[in-house]
């Protein structure tokens, strides 16, 4: 019996079986080792053999996570599913690799991810091969819901409220600028919080003001990353996530006015991924 886990800022999606039409389907919280550290990362693990009935009889993990880009962090990772899982053989790998595996089919192609963060990679022959580096949510992740709401927060703040749009954002959130501030640099995992906002974002899409910040979000995301690649108009452009599945028609118009060709969307990779490895 194995178990995959594809894990983003915010949550992690494991299926534990031998098959996938039998596969036990679990959600924890999301563990990127740059927001969890050793403690929470075992408290998550231990709710995992909770739901399991014997944890014991678990002979493969192949956990693919957000932020699990250096050898520190991944044997930081290796150990504590080793510790909670002893008899099962450990592969601890970056998102974007099972995102590849995921969305590609084997096949050559440019990968992108879009959900709280953001990355993207050329996939050539069965390995990444070119990774312009996202930076986080705070030096980049363009693209991502993190940087939807952080744009959406920035445009409603300096309009004071003044249009329709921020002042509906403020009277959603109950929160006066000071508080919005408060929240942001000192809450805590402000990531997951800003990227909530993309459901403001979702109910006010054809606001202009909201068309025009997803433009500018996709742009950069395609312009930053994707467009750098050399093979960015001759190769397709497979998307997951759930910001790039949302957003597909203002993704795919920013992909179109650059030559981009979308190709296949993949909102959950979990599935796939559990496929890969039986």
């Amino acid at each position: 019996m194995i178990i995959v886990a594809d894990s983003g800022s915010t949550k992690t999606d494991w299926l534990v079986g031998t098959e996938l039409k039998s596969a036990k389907k679990i959600r924890t919280e999301g563990l990127n080792p740059y927001f969890v550290n050793n403690d929470q990362l075992l408290k998550v693990l231990q709710e995992l053999m909770f739901e399991l009935d014997d944890p014991m009889s678990i002979t493969g993990i192949y956990f693919y996570g957000a932020g699990l880009s250096n050898k520190i962090e991944t044997l930081r990772f290796e150990q504590a599913f080793q510790q909670c899982f002893p008899n099962a053989q450990i592969r601890v790998e970056h998102d974007l690799l099972g995102a590849c595996f995921a969305a590609c089919s084997g096949e050559n192609g440019m990968v992108g991810i879009l959900g709280t963060g953001a990355n993207s990679c050329v996939f050539s022959e069965g390995e990444i091969t070119h990774n312009v580096p996202s930076l986080g949510y705070v030096l980049g992740d363009e693209g991502s819901g993190a940087d939807i709401g952080k744009r959406l927060l920035h445009h409603c703040l300096l309009d004071e409220g003044k249009s329709e749009l921020s002042a509906g954002l403020l009277e959603d959130l109950g929160m006066t600028h000071d508080e919005i501030i408060a929240r942001v640099y000192q809450g805590g995992l402000a990531n997951r919080w800003m990227a909530k906002l993309t459901t403001f974002a979702v109910k006010h899409r054809n606001d202009p003001a909201v068309q025009e910040i997803l433009n500018a979000a996709f742009s950069d995301f395609l312009d930053h990353y994707i467009c750098r690649y050399p093979q960015f108009k001759t190769w397709p452009l497979h998307m997951v996530g759930s910001i790039a599945i949302v957003f597909e028609d203002e993704l795919r118009q920013a992909c179109e006015s650059r030559g981009v060709n979308l190709g296949r969307m993949v909102k959950r990779p979990i599935e796939p991924l559990f496929e890969h490895h039986l």
